[in-house]
């Protein structure tokens, strides 16, 4: 009986150490991963205020197409804006504490998926300018205005695109040549319904 129990606590102190030792490296990693997010809301809150205070300048004083061109500049990155200067502050916010594995996995595969949605619709923004400048010519009242529109579409459609893709291959490239054990041990059981891990 005793040596049953001495077993039970051997291997509880095993899996506690086991488990410990899991955090910290789960933890490196999402903080490796809030670094990437991090480094891409710097570059889009760069890319933002730029935008906003070159288009402030070009809708002020230039004229026809350009002025349009810049004022949808202008509006399109108060947005931008509005989204990295929150995901700056979540970055430093976050990854203070340790995380465990269900918690991390959600994240990881919750960041990848965004990009790749974000760059279906960039597709679709870039689509809508080129939309926008074939049919500026049956407009003649808003001929100015759906080509200044159009071409910023194309601009900031195609930056996000390259942008999300970045970021979404940064995230990726990460996950794949991590050694956290999280990834490493979860694998597809037996009958093929579930999940197993596996403790090393």
């Amino acid at each position: 009986m005793f040596k049953q129990q001495l077993i039970s606590f051997l291997i509880f102190i095993a899996c506690a150490f086991q488990t410990n030792a899991q955090l910290a490296t789960n933890n490196d990693f999402n903080n490796e991963r809030l670094r990437i997010n991090k480094t891409g809301m710097v570059v889009l809150t760069s890319w933002a205020s730029t935008n906003i205070a070159v288009g402030s300048i070009g809708w002020a004083y230039d004229k026809g197409a350009m002025k349009y061109f810049h004022q949808m500049n202008v509006f399109w990155n108060i947005v931008n804006l509005g989204i990295a200067v929150p995901g700056l502050f979540q970055s430093r916010k976050y990854g203070k504490e340790k995380i465990s594995n269900g918690k991390l996995i959600e994240e990881q595969y919750a960041n990848e998926q965004l990009y790749l949605i974000n760059d279906g619709l960039n597709i679709f923004y870039i689509g809508s300018g080129f939309l926008l400048k074939s049919i500026a010519d049956t407009y003649p009242d808003n001929q100015l205005r759906f080509e200044g529109y159009g071409n910023s579409l194309i601009l900031q459609g195609g930056f996000l695109l390259v942008f999300d893709l970045v970021q979404y291959l940064r995230h990726r490239n990460h996950r794949k040549k991590s050694n956290t054990i999280f990834f490493d041990q979860l694998s597809l059981s037996k009958s093929g319904i579930g999940l197993k891990y596996s403790f090393k």
